[in-house]
Parts: structure tokens; C-alpha cells; sequence
């Protein structure tokens, strides 16, 4: 697809995620920079997340707001109040520091919630639903038709806080966006979705430049090799967010067109390292092998040295599809398997079976890849486990599959979380979310709404379970977790920075890290079998944990875990590794 460029016009693209550092490039935005620039408009990118920026500091990045026609910002969600929060404060932002240009927003959070963005977001004019390479372009160049080539202004003193969609009757005309008419929030529908995705740009990579600027060569590189998704999980908003536009539901790339990128992007940055963002990138049946296929035989044919993660199903999962794609660099994979219940399966439509999981694990492990963190070749997985309904024979469950296959206990402790528009959303109405009235929380039920914080993400439960005994484990074993973890994820870290490095002792190290992670099982282990017991069970689940927090502590302080790691880590080095981080103690908690 080629367009011809159009009158100049500076917009501004930023990623709407704050005060939080990721190690992907937002690559919807780095697609969306790409189209706008090849139509001819001057693009600039602000990417958050490489140094966790503030909104205050991201509105700081953008210089003088006076010369921008466009502000577009990504929003993942707005189901949660902190998200629904930043956006508002971007938007707000803009328009204190005097921006009187076009505000819009995109991305599934806001695609799914259109109508809800333009309410509850003062300032906000527009929203992108869905696909949005098309409909922002065709924004844009309404903007720079407008009479006086100086973009339509907002006006703050419109219904809602925002303007009418900018004041222009075409704009209210373009299929996909969502804006004010006559102080109503509307949606023109009927964006087709782009048929032929070799047609795009290669997506901008201001973002990855930036990073690599900061970081050095090796900065993973993030490649869209499809788009969207041929299965329909009752929790996920991927298959909603593509009901959004009109088309097939599932588009692939071509092969030579995903390793001429890949061969560019190893050219230009040095970028040996990718993130496939897939939702499918290993298909099923003879389609997947003969991609594999094709994909190893072009990563060689131009000499590529790669690594890579993708993500795939487990029916995908065979010795004929995964090994050329490891001899062309895939050492990690990913498994949506959310569950070990048929149960739980069942309610989230995975369409798969606990023999299927099986199956495509014991090929992997054939092939040399392993869920244990100290793998060459790693399998990471997805799990889901904890949701209103969950019993203690699912948890049970879960509990055998990791001990089978070394699942990651912080697996076992993560609760489902739903967006708006998808299955689970509409089944469950105690699940609908709204962070204006709720504050982020469920709109009805008490529940033990702890956050789980792992690695740096907060999940947060907007449930209420159904079984006492249940919420009471959760809200036991999610404390001990949140107050424990981190000493895991400090030996973990230590582990990673030492390897390799002569006269490093790394053995103790090791040693500690797999004891707290037999801590762990077992005290999720004994609970679940507590809490099997049924509805009395709390005061004997509050004791069980306090037991096991005891228990741990006192064998830190006999195995010598924060001298220890103190006295590895100066040898290394780093003469206080564990900077901003309260140890636990007997006494505190």
C-alpha cells in the first residue's frame, strides 16, 4: 500500500504508561509513527518506560506543546483507577501547559471503553478504536485541511470537557473514531482492517534507538509477525479488541517480509535479540511447520546469528514445528496454560486439555527446553490462579503441575484479572469495574482485594470468592508472598549478575534461592490442604501462615542469607546490591 504524503503537521505520540520501566518498545505506536511519517507528517515519539518518567516529566520530554497539531497517548486499560488516573493526568496536563490542539487516544484499553474515555477523560476530543494505523492518519490529515492549515482547536468550554471531535463534520465521518457529537460520544463504525500487513512501514524505532543509545547493543528488539487471534479465551481482549474492525480475524506477515525487518534492525541497531508479540507466532498442523520452516531456512539463508522469545498454543507444539525454529534462535517460549483444572479450562475457553499441556511440555523438554529459571532453552508459562469460583481441588491442581514440570511458584499466586468487553467481563457482572464510582474496585461483594506484586507488575483481584475458606488463603499466602518474594527475586538477581564471574561462589547462592522456593510450594502445599477443611478454616489458615513466616526467618537468620549476600555481593562489586529493599524480620509484619 503507498499513499501519497500530505501537508506537513507535527504530531505527538506517547506511550501511555507512567512511571514504570519496560524493557519492550511499545511497537502499536512505533507502527502508528511509521504510517503517519510515510504520509508525510513529522512524528515525534515519547516512550516512558526506558527511563519510568513521570506524566510530569513525559509532558517536560514533549519541549513546546504550541507547535504540535496532534497529541495522540496509548492506553492499555483503563479498568484500573492508576491507569484510568495517568491518562487523565496526561490529557489534563496538556491542556494546563496550553495545548489547544486535537487530544485522541488509542489502544485496547480505550478502544473497548470508547464511550467511557470520552466521558470520564476532561480534554480528551477523540478516541482511535481498534486498528488504528488508517483512522489516525486520516485524523491527522483532517486536522491539517481545516481552513487556516493550523489544525482544529479545542474548546474547553464543550460538553464533557472536550470538543465536538475537533469542530469538523468530516472528522465525525471517519470510520473508527470515536468522538463528541452534539455532546454525545459516538463511534463511526466500518474501519476495515489493513488486509495486506506487508503493505505497512517497518514499524519507527525511536523508542529502540533511544534504548540502545542507553543501554547498549543486545537491547531486545520487539516484531509483530501477525495480527490478532484465532481462539477466543473467555478472559483475554485480544479477539474483542479485533471485533472492533471489520476483516479476518487473524493476518500473518509474510516470512521474507518479517526476516528483511529482522535483518534491518540487525543492520542498523546491532539488534540480535527479539520479542515476537505474537499472540500466535508458532501456528498449528502442517501451515505452522511449513512457516517454521521457511522462517529457518530465510534467518539462514542471510546469515542471521538471532535469539528469540515467541509465544504460541500448546496444540502448536511439535518436534517438526519447534526445532527449525530453534536452530534459527528461538531459546524461549510461551505458553498460555492458565490452568491445571479442566474445570478452570473450561470457563477461561482454552479450548485444550491437561493431556495436551503434557504432551507439548514432554516435547519441549525433548528438545532441550526446560520452566526451571536456570534453563539455556526456557519455557515460560501463563497461569491463572485464583478467580471467584476457584476451589481447593484446582489449587491442588496447580500444585501437582508445577511439581512436575518446576512451574515458577509466583505462577501459583497470580489472580485473574478481566477487561472490559471481554466474555468473562459480560458473564460475571460482580467483575465490571468502574474507577470513576469504585475507586478501581469491584462495583459489589467484599473482598480481600490484596495486590500481588511480582517482579515489579501489581496485580490487583476485583472480585469477591464465593468460598470463605478461599479468600481467607489468598489473603494469607498473598502477604506471606508479597513480604517473602522479593528475597527470592534479590537471590535470583545475584545469580544472573555473578554467573560467569571467577572467584564468585554463586553455590550458596543457589542453594538458598531453591530452598525458599521449597518454602514456598510447601506453604502454599499446607494451606490449600487447610483450607480443604472448608468454611472454619481461618483461624487454623491466619496460624499456618504466621507458622511459616516464623519458620523461614529463623532459617534466613541461621543460613546466614543477608550477611551472606552482603559479602558476595561486595565481591562483585556492588558494595550495597540491595539498595531500597526492607529485609524482613521476626518483628515486623
Amino acid at each position: 500500500m503507498t499513499w501519497a504524503a500530505t501537508k506537513a503537521g507535527r504530531v505527538l505520540l506517547v506511550d501511555g504508561v507512567f512511571g514504570f520501566e519496560a524493557n519492550v518498545e511499545p511497537i502499536g505506536l512505533s507502527y502508528a509513527a511509521a504510517v503517519l511519517r510515510e504520509r508525510g507528517f513529522e512524528v515525534t515519539v515519547i516512550d516512558p518506560t526506558i527511563d519510568g518518567l513521570s506524566v510530569d516529566q513525559t509532558l517536560d520530554a514533549a519541549g513546546d506543546l504550541e507547535t504540535y497539531d496532534l497529541a495522540g497517548v496509548s492506553a492499555m486499560s483503563i479498568d484500573d483507577d492508576q491507569d484510568l488516573g495517568h491518562l487523565r493526568q496526561f490529557v489534563a496536563g496538556l491542556r494546563e501547559r496550553g495545548f489547544q490542539g486535537h487530544v485522541t487516544a488509542g489502544g485496547h484499553g480505550v478502544s473497548l471503553r470508547w464511550r467511557d474515555a470520552l466521558d470520564w477523560i476532561s480534554g480528551l476530543d477523540s478516541v482511535v478504536v481498534g486498528e488504528g494505523e488508517e483512522t489516525l492518519a486520516e485524523l491527522c490529515e483532517s486536522l491539517t485541511a481545516d481552513e487556516g492549515g493550523g489544525g482544529a482547536h479545542h474548546d474547553p468550554g464543550a460538553d464533557g470537557g472536550g470538543s465536538d471531535g475537533g469542530g469538523s463534520a468530516g472528522r465525525r465521518q471517519i470510520p473508527g473514531l470515536a468522538a463528541r457529537v452534539d455532546g454525545v460520544a459516538v463511534w463511526r463504525e466500518g474501519r476495515r482492517k489493513i488486509p495486506d500487513l506487508d503493505s505497512l512501514p517497518f514499524p519507527a524505532r525511536d523508542s529502540y534507538a533511544r534504548r540502545v543509545a542507553k543501554f547498549g547493543r543486545g537491547v531486545v528488539a520487539a516484531v509483530l509477525a501477525s495480527r490478532g487471534c484465532f481462539h477466543r479465551c473467555s478472559f483475554c481482549s485480544v479477539g474483542p479488541y479485533h471485533d472492533l474492525t471489520e476483516g479476518p480475524m487473524f493476518r500473518l506477515r509474510s516470512v521474507g517480509n518479517v526476516v528483511a525487518e529482522i535483518d534491518y534492525l540487525n543492520r542498523t541497531y546491532g539488534a540480535d535479540r527479539f520479542f515476537f508479540l505474537d499472540e500466535h507466532f508458532v501456528l498449528p498442523g502442517p501451515r505452522g511447520v511449513e512457516r517454521a520452516q521457511a522462517f529457518q531456512s530465510e534467518v539462514s539463508r542471510r546469515g542471521l546469528k538471532i535469539r528469540f522469545h515467541a509465544l504460541t498454543r500448546v496444540e502448536s507444539v511439535t518436534l517438526e514445528s519447534i526445532a527449525p525454529l530453534k536452530a534459527a534462535g528461538l531459546n524461549s517460549i510461551f505458553l498460555g496454560l492458565e490452568s491445571a483444572s479442566e474445570a478452570d479450562l473450561q470457563l477461561y475457553q482454552k479450548r485444550q486439555t491437561m493431556t495436551e499441556v503434557d504432551r507439548a511440555l514432554e516435547v519441549l523438554s525433548r528438545l532441550g527446553y526446560g520452566i526451571e529459571v536456570d534453563s539455556e532453552y526456557r519455557v515460560r508459562v501463563g497461569y491463572i490462579a485464583f478467580h471467584p469460583d476457584t476451589t481447593v481441588e484446582a489449587l491442588r491442581d496447580g500444585l501437582a503441575l508445577a511439581r512436575r514440570f518446576s512451574v515458577p511458584i509466583k505462577k501459583l499466586v497470580r489472580p485473574l484479572e478481566v477487561f472490559a468487553g471481554t466474555d468473562l467481563y459480560e458473564e460475571w457482572p460482580g467483575l465490571a469495574v468502574d474507577p470513576v464510582a469504585a475507586g478501581g474496585q469491584s462495583v459489589g461483594g467484599a473482598a480481600p482485594r490484596i495486590a500481588v506484586h511480582i517482579s515489579g507488575i501489581t496485580y490487583r483481584p476485583r472480585f469477591s470468592f464465593r468460598r470463605p475458606e478461599i479468600a481467607v488463603l489468598y489473603r494469607e499466602y498473598t502477604g506471606l508472598f508479597n513480604e517473602l518474594y522479593p528475597v527470592r527475586e534479590r537471590l535470583r538477581t545475584v545469580e544472573k549478575l555473578g554467573a560467569g564471574r571467577a572467584g564468585i561462589d554463586l553455590g550458596p547462592v543457589q542453594a538458598w534461592r531453591k530452598r525458599l522456593d521449597d518454602w514456598f510450594y510447601e506453604m502454599l502445599s499446607d494451606m490449600v490442604e487447610v483450607a480443604a477443611t472448608g468454611p472454619t478454616a481461618s483461624d487454623r489458615l491466619i496460624e499456618t501462615a504466621k507458622r511459616f513466616r516464623r519458620a523461614v526467618l529463623e532459617w534466613m537468620d541461621e543460613a546466614g542469607v543477608v550477611a551472606g549476600l552482603d559479602s558476595i555481593g561486595r565481591a562483585m562489586g556492588i558494595a550495597a546490591w540491595a539498595w531500597g529493599m526492607q529485609w524482613p524480620t521476626p518483628g515486623s509484619g
